[in-house]
């Protein structure tokens, strides 16, 4: 016990194992281009074979655009500048101030302004712009607007604490290896229902953290396991606030999406759980 209380108090090293994940980065980057690329080959050769495309031929809202009716010129430049203003403010209010959503909503809205600004768009025109984009973004805000009431329900009723302890009991009766994966399957399974990064780590390292130490998981490797966990559905589950976000954005309806993303999904899960058994095997550390 006084051994565990003793690694409990200590804290991984900022950057520590970064050449670990240095190379599940490069394995992942590699895996998503041979998809990305193999697709996009067969959709070349024949366009009937996309899953969207049935679906892009009844669209309403075809995007064309008249070079002559609408030039590149000066206005469309300082539009432009806003843009990247917006972003360079959005990075360093998230990253030096501890900007967060009623911050990022603030600028959003003033680069919308700056926009119609410079557009020429009267109060009216302006109004209706901004609600069509509101519009196209309902659906996805509806969707994690219900994803997050049934967190709530979950953290409120403590169920997710009791799925917690029964997870960690059931764990901590099995080798390190085969914990190591546990870990890494309930990180997974977890992140549906906890899609944000920060309150899953909240929510599961302070039990999966001293169990690391009990059954002989480096914690590294505990690490390991959350973040593959946290990180791989985020582009799948409809919880992921900023892939419906995005869906909505293009139009994509999410079965289609899911459906089209499930392989590589299941390419990455694999990877993940190669990279957990791994750095279990070297004892990746420093503990």
């Amino acid at each position: 016990v006084q051994i565990v209380s003793e690694v409990h108090l200590k804290k991984l090293p900022l950057f520590s194992g970064m050449w670990f994940r240095f190379c599940i980065l490069v394995c992942f980057f590699v895996s998503a281009l041979i998809f990305v690329w193999r697709y996009a080959s067969k959709i070349h050769k024949n366009p009937e074979l996309s899953g969207m495309y049935e679906f892009d031929q009844a669209r309403e809202d075809k995007l064309e655009i008249d070079k002559d009716k609408y030039p590149f010129g000066f206005a469309r430049a300082m539009i432009c500048i806003g843009f990247l203003v917006t972003i360079g403010l959005l990075i360093y209010g998230l990253m030096v101030i501890g900007w967060w959503y009623a911050e990022l909503c603030g600028l959003f809205v003033g680069l919308a302004i700056w926009a119609g600004l410079w557009g020429r768009m009267g109060l009216n025109e302006w109004g209706e712009a901004f609600g069509a984009g509101m519009q196209s973004m309902a659906i996805g805000a509806l969707v994690i607007g219900f994803a997050r009431a049934i967190l709530i329900v979950l953290e409120s009723g403590l169920i997710i604490h009791t799925v917690l302890h029964a997870c960690a009991v059931v764990l901590g009766k099995f080798p390190a290896m085969v914990s190591a994966i546990g870990m890494y399957i309930f990180q997974c399974l977890c992140n549906y229902f906890i899609p944000s990064g920060s309150g899953q780590a909240a929510v599961t390292m302070p039990l999966m953290a001293p169990l690391a130490d009990l059954v002989g998981v480096t914690r590294q490797t505990a690490c390991i396991a959350f973040q593959m966990g946290d990180g791989i559905s985020n582009i799948f589950t409809p919880t992921s606030g900023y892939l419906m976000a995005s869906l909505a954005i293009a139009k994509v309806p999410w079965d289609k999406w899911a459906k089209w993303i499930l392989p590589l999904i299941g390419i990455w899960y694999a990877i993940g759980a190669v990279f957990v058994v791994i750095a279990q095997a070297i004892q990746l550390g420093p503990f």
